[in-house]
């Protein structure tokens, strides 16, 4: 099936779905003092929201008719530290702090299975993820799906005057800058790890 503006814009709705559903779970957990799962579910959230974001752009190229490699595309949308990348690019929340994908990465983890480390000792998630952490994740997180919230109700809503916005700032600037280093990563092959 070709790609075009409903289908993808049907994504974007599943997938915005899916992270206010992960971060109600989430809340659920951290009242019920369960901060490991909590934070993994907030972590999931933000990698459900960042599909949205790179959605958004596949519908925005669609609009622009550039030229997109789905493939490319494809194999971001599965990525997790392409999709936490995207949570790091689009953060203006927590200015003072920098996200290391890594990091992030390496915490949702240990938020889920049994950590062993080089001196032989074992830990749980609970005793790897503390309150302050599954807090701040969260918190984060929930400004974070109510973007993609926002932009897909006003998406839905009116379509014509969704596509009329994308059509009218393709020559901005930074739409430019997002174009061109778009097309330059086609070429590029996604590692995955």
């Amino acid at each position: 099936m070709k790609l075009n503006f409903d289908s993808i814009l049907k994504g974007i709705i599943s997938n915005v779905i899916n992270a206010q559903e992960l971060i109600d779970e989430s809340e659920l957990l951290f009242k019920n003092d369960k901060f490991a799962r909590a934070y993994l579910l907030s972590h999931f959230a933000i990698e459900e929201a960042s599909k949205c974001a790179m959605l958004l752009k596949l519908l925005s190229f669609i609009v622009w008719e550039e030229k997109i490699d789905e493939v490319v595309v494809r194999k971001r949308y599965h990525n997790h530290k392409e999709k936490i990348q995207n949570f790091k690019l689009l953060n203006i929340f927590n200015t003072d702090k920098e996200i290391d994908v890594n990091i992030m990465n390496n915490l949702k983890n240990q938020s889920t299975y049994v950590t062993w480390n080089n001196e032989n000792n074992f830990k749980l998630p609970s005793e790897c993820i503390n309150e302050e952490d599954a807090k701040e994740l969260f918190e984060m997180t929930l400004k974070y799906v109510k973007i993609f919230t926002k932009i897909t109700i006003q998406f839905s809503n009116d379509k014509e005057k969704s596509i009329d916005y994308i059509k009218n700032n393709k020559d901005n600037p930074f739409i430019k800058d997002i174009i061109d280093y778009e097309k330059n990563r086609t070429s590029r092959k996604i590692k995955f790890g």
